[in-house]
């Protein structure tokens, strides 16, 4: 095996290694809504479930519990 081909190998393994590290981490949702949602709820849900299971009210609250990377979807509405 010649350097060339060492180096494209050693390359590539590089990129794979980077690439599967950023997408292995889950990335969880939640949810957002200031009409519908209450800060008591977990915000896994985009309507209230029952028990604890729905949006979240307030983006201070969202800021509060949910982990880096977590995508938040809104739904429409005035936050303050």
């Amino acid at each position: 095996m010649n350097i060339k081909n060492l180096f494209k190998i050693s390359l590539l393994l590089i990129f794979l290694v980077g690439f599967l590290t950023t997408y292995s981490q889950a990335q969880s949702i939640r949810y957002l809504n200031v009409t519908d949602g209450d800060d008591q709820y977990d915000g896994t849900a985009s309507t209230h479930t029952g028990g604890l299971v729905g949006p979240k009210r307030t983006i201070s609250d969202c800021y509060n519990d949910f982990d880096d990377g977590t995508i938040v979807y809104t739904a429409a509405g005035e936050y303050y």
